[in-house]
């Protein structure tokens, strides 16, 4: 399977309920072509819209070590073409399988020691992920892991 590009297609409001607000929804598009196997034969292309809620648990307070995690929220979109047409429906269900597995729970993203002291965790309206810590020397000196830890996410 190549991957040819993914990107963010949309990110929702902010959740909310009587007690606090909760992190947007990102969607994110990821399309490509699976190789037929044949040196002349073209694969099957596809491309899949993958909801996804970032959390933070426990709520950052300061004083707790925080883990961070990403999980489906709600449908995938899958559509998959190909030059000829052949096994179409069949390499979907298998993209659909393939994606149960991986988000058959959250995905642990890394955590936040305590003495670190995060605040808070929030997804941002272009869907960049902002983490908020005390503004003390400790608390910059995490901000600096926690980016270098972010921009080494590979899932």
């Amino acid at each position: 399977m190549a991957i040819d590009s993914g990107v963010v297609i949309g990110v929702s409001d902010t959740a909310h309920d009587f007690t606090r607000s909760g992190n947007r929804v990102v969607s994110y598009r990821v399309s490509g072509e699976i190789g037929s196997g044949h040196r002349f034969s073209p694969g099957p292309n596809f491309e899949v819209t993958i909801p996804v809620q970032f959390a933070a648990s426990p709520q950052p307070d300061a004083r707790r070590e925080v883990a961070l995690s990403a999980r489906q929220a709600g449908v995938t979109g899958i559509h998959v073409g190909n030059f000829a047409g052949i096994g179409v429906q069949a390499v979907a269900n298998t993209l659909h399988d393939k994606l149960a597995v991986i988000f058959n729970r959250p995905i642990a993203l890394g955590s936040v020691p305590a003495p670190a002291g995060l605040l808070s965790f929030k997804v941002m309206q272009d869907g960049g992920l902002t983490l908020y810590f005390r503004p003390d020397v400790a608390g910059r000196f995490a901000a600096g892991a926690a980016q270098t830890m972010l921009n080494n996410i590979r899932i």
